[in-house]
């Protein structure tokens, strides 16, 4: 009996690969690499020239279907990848990033088709005849947008700096390879035709297909993401449409001279990107053609190569020396005019050096022309899966973004006290953050003698985007009456700074990121504008339903930035907070806000305390700091302990004779007698301020990170969040950026979780 597997347990178990890993858990093979690797060991290995293996693993009439199927997921694939593409970015780039993207196409193409004229008589004539040798020079020379795209992603490095400059520079390759593509194909066919008109036929055929991509699949497709609601799919009949339009392209960029994939990429490129259409067809295609039709497409190719061919050793060391020299130029062509430190030249050349699909459909192509021989097939395909593990994994090794943050030296709010403005970023995932978040900037005081500068960062769902995005925000004009909710999200933002009138600026940004690199964003801005607080938000949200949802790449954000942040970071708990609860209601004055910071030593709960003191400058905020102390044989005497003593002495210096500020000391005689103390007290303040106290050893809290939940919090942020053992009172966890942390010193060591997961209501 057949085996089957239910859909649904099939793309569980497809997806898998696309949830966040623990670090060190990737390999330096990527899953791309593999894949080749896959089909290659069939064939490299010989299995491929057992007849009774071959027949019963692939007879002759699955052979062709599956060529069929592989060739359908190409043209979904390459067209799935074009309606993500922004070319807004072409637009944006600078000279550099324009020079990189043309050298690195011109400099190995003239180097491949120059020397290989010079060497016509010196070559076998499988290379020379047909012209094959021109066009292996156009196809390695080119750098595919397809390809870098999805390496990057794989490699979490999209958003990084280099991974931006490289996928710009391949979009601007992509796009002059493609108009050069177009030309030489028109060429190609009135010369193998002996005829002009065929060439010239095949040219105004490419520009009707380009009018009627641009003049009505455009257009329609506008008109149909139009009449979609925001934030749901496209209707079935809409879809439909769309994926007739792909065949369509498909079949007639294959009867004008050009291939399938290219009308279909064209198309991609045409229409909008991002939702509802990107998202849609993520969803829906997005692991079907990256999960089975993809690989099943290079392991199909890696399976017609067989070693057993490679028998003209002069023919296959011509191919491979053409093929490092397009390398060789590629590398030149990047590095010369990057005019950046070697090592990131390199990384960044190695980035547009990787090979894949394309290059692998384009030796399919040739083949299935008679262009080249079995053994040429063979020693190209070779060198695809070479390139790719290659270049891949030395990428991994050299560049590694997060040494920029860690290098950096942190900043925090106890050391900005002095200075004239407090440098906030605030971290928003959905409109749900926003009151909170603002009510926390509100909470900061800021006056027109102590302003603020606000960076609002809205951190968008990736779906539908192939390349990130990091800018500042600008109101899109197509986004219907009511805005987006990036719209609405920074009108809030704008209305606070309008609330109050000179003492906050607020600077709106939107990133648009893999959810396992969202951090990197969070950590550039942060270096960038030279922050001195993120506030990022608590993974656990209360959904309608009453339930409590978990957003696990949340929680997984969180724990890099911590990790990473060149500044001081506070997470928010706010699983209770409703709109009608604000600390601070517009239009009216201010409420008494009793807040509570728990105090029991070290670099975390020092900056705990300096956000309550500026917050307990507005006169209608009352704060109690509530100092933890073991007995006193107990009491440790170090350089920690003393910059407490000075804190709070300066503290409590400022708080002469102000009665809305109260200082206690409560000794404590254990991890029992903290929780105890935090059941009695927290249920009388509106808000509680903790340090994370993270690698800190203390008798108060000893045995309490055993059964530490959510190791971003720390121990007692931990405490705070569960609702078995305190009241649910709004917290705010705080760490210092010391820089004499190791990412690794953890109390709680961290987890990576699969995306979203739903418990019962608490």
């Amino acid at each position: 009996m057949t085996p089957s597997w239910p859909a649904p347990a099939l793309g569980k178990r497809l997806s898998r690969r696309d949830s966040p890993r623990p670090a060190g858990a990737d390999s330096l093979i990527s899953a791309l690499a593999s894949r080749r690797l896959a089909g290659g060991i069939l064939g490299f290995s010989g299995l491929s020239q057992n007849k009774s293996f071959v027949d019963a693993l692939f007879p002759l009439q699955s052979k062709r279907l599956i060529d069929v199927i592989a060739t359908v997921g190409v043209m979904f694939f390459l067209f799935i990848v074009g309606v993500k593409t922004d070319l807004t970015m072409m637009r944006k780039s600078g000279k550099k990033v324009a020079a990189i993207g043309l050298i690195s196409c011109l400099v190995p193409l003239a180097l491949m088709a120059s020397v290989g004229y010079l060497l016509r008589h010196r070559m076998p004539r499988e290379l020379v005849d047909r012209y094959f040798i021109y066009q292996l020079a156009a196809t390695w020379a080119r750098t595919s947008y397809a390809v870098v795209s999805t390496v990057l992603e794989e490699l979490n490095l999209l958003n990084s700096r280099l991974g931006r400059l490289a996928m710009t520079a391949t979009l601007i390759s992509e796009f002059n390879s493609t108009v050069f593509n177009s030309i030489n194909t028109a060429i190609q066919l009135g010369i193998h035709a002996r005829s002009r008109l065929l060439g010239i036929g095949s040219f105004v055929s490419f520009l009707a297909l380009l009018a009627f991509i641009l003049l009505v699949a455009r257009p329609i497709t506008l008109w149909m993401v139009r009449r979609t609601p925001e934030g749901e799919h496209l209707r079935e009949g809409y879809f439909i449409a769309v994926v007739m339009m792909v065949l369509t392209c498909g079949l007639a960029g294959e009867l004008i001279g050009h291939h399938a994939a290219t009308g279909t990429f064209l198309l991609g490129l045409a229409l909008p990107g991002g939702p509802p259409l990107g998202s849609t067809l993520q969803d829906r295609f997005g692991t079907m053609v990256s999960g089975i039709l993809v690989p099943l497409f290079m392991a199909s190719a890696g399976f017609r190569s067989t070693i057993f061919d490679l028998v003209d050793m002069k023919l296959c060391g011509y191919v491979i020396c053409f093929i490092l020299l397009g390398a060789l130029g590629k590398t030149l062509g990047v590095v010369v005019p990057a005019l950046m430190p070697f090592r990131d030249a390199m990384t960044l050349a190695l980035m547009m050096n990787t090979k894949g699909i394309f290059e692998v459909h384009s030796v399919n192509i040739w083949s299935d022309a008679s262009l080249i021989d079995q053994q040429v097939y063979t020693v190209i395909v070779i060198c695809v899966v070479a390139f790719s593990t290659f270049t891949t994994s030395v990428v991994k090794i050299l560049y590694k973004p997060a040494t920029n943050y860690r290098n950096c030296a942190g900043r925090t709010v106890e050391h900005a006290r002095g200075q004239a403005e407090l440098r906030v970023l605030a971290c928003v995932h959905n409109e749900d953050d926003v009151s909170p978040m603002v009510d926390i900037l509100k909470l900061c005081h800021p006056t027109k003698e102590s302003p603020m500068c606000v960076y609002a960062l809205h951190i968008v769902p990736f779906a539908g985007h192939s390349a990130a995005k990091l800018a500042p925000y600008r109101k899109q004009a197509n986004s219907g009456s009511f805005g987006s909710a990036t719209d609405r999200i920074m009108n809030a933002f704008r209305f606070f700074e309008e609330e109050v009138q000179g003492a906050v600026l607020v600077q709106p940004f939107v990133a648009i990121a893999p959810a396992a690199t969202n951090d990197v964003d969070v950590c550039t801005l942060a270096m960038d504008k030279k922050v001195s607080f993120v506030v990022l938000p608590f993974h656990k949200r209360r959904a309608v339903d009453g339930t409590m949802e978990l957003d696990n790449a949340l929680k997984n954000m969180n724990m890099n930035v911590l990790s990473y942040a060149p500044c001081s970071v506070g997470i928010f708990i706010y699983n209770n907070y409703s709109p009608a609860a604000t600390f601070f209601a517009p239009g009216k004055p201010v409420l008494h806000y009793n807040m509570a910071v728990y105090f029991l030593g070290g670099p975390d709960d020092r900056e705990a305390l300096a956000i309550a003191v500026r917050a307990a400058e507005n006169p209608l905020v009352g704060l109690t700091v509530i100092r933890l102390l073991p007995p006193e044989d107990r009491r440790r005497h170090g350089p920690e302990e003393a910059l407490d003593e000075e804190a709070l002495s300066e503290f409590r210096l400022g708080a002469v004779d102000d009665d809305r500020v109260v200082y206690q000391e409560e000794v404590v005689q254990d991890s029992e007698g903290t929780i105890g103390l935090l059941r009695e007290t927290s249920c009388r303040f509106s808000m509680l301020i903790v340090g994370r106290r993270s690698g800190t050893c203390s008798t108060l809290t000893e045995g309490l990170s055993m059964f530490c939940d959510h190791p971003e919090l720390g121990v007692l942020g931990d405490v705070l969040a569960s609702r078995d053992v305190v009241h649910s009172v709004p917290t705010l966890v705080v760490q210092q950026q010391t820089r004499r942390r190791p990412p690794s010193s953890d109390v709680c060591l961290p987890v990576v979780f699969s995306q979203r997961s739903r418990v019962e209501p608490c």
